[in-house]
């Protein structure tokens, strides 16, 4: 598949085809590694997104925290405790 690089201020841009970014789950905002190879071949990898435990537990708020049931029978499980 061809593209045509662009003038974008002083930049220059491509446009992912969306069957490629689909591809390469691609969305507005990823981050991409360039890299160029010892033959002048240009690679673009995603970044992944590092994401630590502090950042999960910064998304918790009492609207979307689950009660969570510790030996207690809510239905007819039967365990024996």
């Amino acid at each position: 598949m061809t593209v045509t690089v662009n003038k974008w201020g002083n930049n220059l841009g491509i446009q992912f085809p969306k069957v490629i970014a689909e591809a390469a789950d691609l969305s507005a905002g990823k981050k991409l590694l360039i890299t160029i190879d010892g033959t002048g071949k240009l690679i673009l990898q995603v970044e992944e997104d590092n994401i630590t435990l502090d950042d999960l537990i910064k998304g918790v708020t009492p609207e979307n925290r689950h009660d969570v049931f510790i030996n207690k029978t809510v239905g007819k499980e039967g365990w024996n405790y």
